[in-house]
């Protein structure tokens, strides 16, 4: 079975499946908190059976320990709130975030596939390049691993991951960045480099003359229904954002 073929229903089977078993070790504990954490996972289980969880998260969502996960959440909130816990609001609160977390997950994986795919096609082209050639690249080689490993393991904010998907180049932009500022630190370099390009392209994506390729227009789509304002949503039949093709025109 490939993950394609997980579906909504077989989400909430596993689903179902998690809760019995999560179910029988707590009874099987049989202490003081047995009670408590029953209920709270009756309450986990309702608010995520009612959560809709989009069709590209499934695979991610379906292999998750998923009760285990939430009730970390549910203990952090509960630790930090208030004596008299709205449980059934808190289940909801919790369950949010954690499909949240996996959107997270998902699209930082996107992105890193994305620089993976520009990283490769940059170091085919320096193969065919002399030893001279590529000691000059030197920099450059560095600071796209360097990139790699930040999109893999840096947490920044998700609305400049999904602002960072919309570019036909996004590596190759980053980089570009962090050659017009004062070198410091190469990894803070680096780490300011992205999450510039990502506000300015989060930026530019606001306007209904922000420019992109046809390969990226699911992520404008899906950039303006999250975050732009009503008149600026690209799938409204009013939208003039304005489409260029490769190697035409502005490319960010």
């Amino acid at each position: 079975m490939s993950e394609n073929d997980i579906t909504q229903e077989m989400w909430i089977i596993e689903l179902e499946n998690e809760y019995e078993q999560s179910e029988k070790n707590i009874l099987a504990d049989d202490t003081q908190a047995s009670a408590y954490w029953s209920d709270v996972h009756s309450h986990l289980y309702g608010a995520l059976l009612a959560i809709s969880v989009p069709d590209d998260l499934l695979p991610i969502a379906y292999h998750r320990d998923i009760f285990k996960e939430v009730a970390v959440i549910w203990a952090h909130e509960a630790s930090a709130g208030d004596s008299v816990i709205d449980k059934p609001t808190l289940a909801v609160e919790c369950t949010n975030q954690w499909l949240q977390d996996v959107r997270s997950e998902h699209r930082k994986g996107l992105l890193y596939d994305r620089f993976l795919a520009e990283y490769s096609e940059f170091i085919a082209e320096e193969r065919l390049k002399t030893s001279d050639e590529i000691i000059e690249d030197a920099w450059k080689i560095t600071c796209y691993d360097d990139l790699l490993s930040l999109v893999e393991s840096y947490e920044f904010d998700m609305m400049y991951v999904d602002a960072l998907l919309t570019m036909q180049s996004p590596l190759f932009s980053v980089y570009n960045e962090v050659l017009g500022i004062d070198p410091c630190d190469i990894i803070e370099d680096l780490r300011d480099s992205l999450e510039s390009v990502g506000y300015k392209r989060s930026e530019e994506l606001m306007f209904p003359s922000c420019y992109f390729v046809p390969e990226t227009k699911k992520y404008v789509d899906e950039f303006t229904t999250l975050y732009s304002r009503a008149e600026y949503n690209v799938s409204s039949k009013n939208s003039h954002l304005m489409v260029f093709e490769e190697n035409e025109g502005f490319k960010p």
